[in-house]
């Protein structure tokens, strides 16, 4: 599978510590008899642990044909309890970076191949301190958290919450 995906979401339940294996992450399926203690749980315990919670829904709608529906108002108050547990939100991508194990390519050539891969330590040229590279960061991460507190305005905006 690597050879095509970066990594795969299995339907496993579970909440992913630091470190996750890129092709075992887990999720926390939502469906038609999950509680919102059950979710409130979910969220409480990643928050303590330093986790990664996936949420899954398949879909928000009054009635559903499944188990695999949300009702809306069970979904506003999904959001809400988010939004209070002032975590951040995050895409898929953002949380394989921020929490997956460090993801490698082979460096070892094909078979009958040279082998023209350059030495992956480069010298540092550059002046750059360690306190730079910290503001660096932390403006990073400032901007960062001013685009999720954006997000979380506008959702709260968007349900009346």
């Amino acid at each position: 599978a690597d050879e095509y995906y970066d990594s795969a979401r299995i339907y496993e339940q579970g909440n992913n510590p630091q470190g996750v294996f890129a092709y075992d992450v887990k999720v926390r399926s939502i469906e038609v008899d999950t509680t919102l203690e059950e979710i409130k749980g979910w969220l409480n315990d990643a928050k303590e642990n330093g986790e990664w919670v996936l949420l899954t829904l398949h879909s928000i709608a009054q009635t559903g044909d499944d188990d695999f529906h949300t009702t809306p108002e069970d979904y506003k108050a999904i959001v809400k309890m988010v939004a209070d547990t002032g975590m951040n939100v995050i895409t898929y991508d953002e949380g394989l970076d921020r929490f997956g194990a460090p993801r490698t390519e082979s460096v070892l050539p094909e078979q009958g191949e040279e082998d023209t891969t350059e030495d992956p330590v480069e010298e540092n040229d550059d002046e750059t301190t360690e306190d730079e590279v910290k503001e660096e960061l932390r403006q990073y991460i400032e901007l960062q958290r001013s685009d999720i507190r954006s997000k979380v305005d506008e959702m709260r905006a968007r349900f009346g919450l």
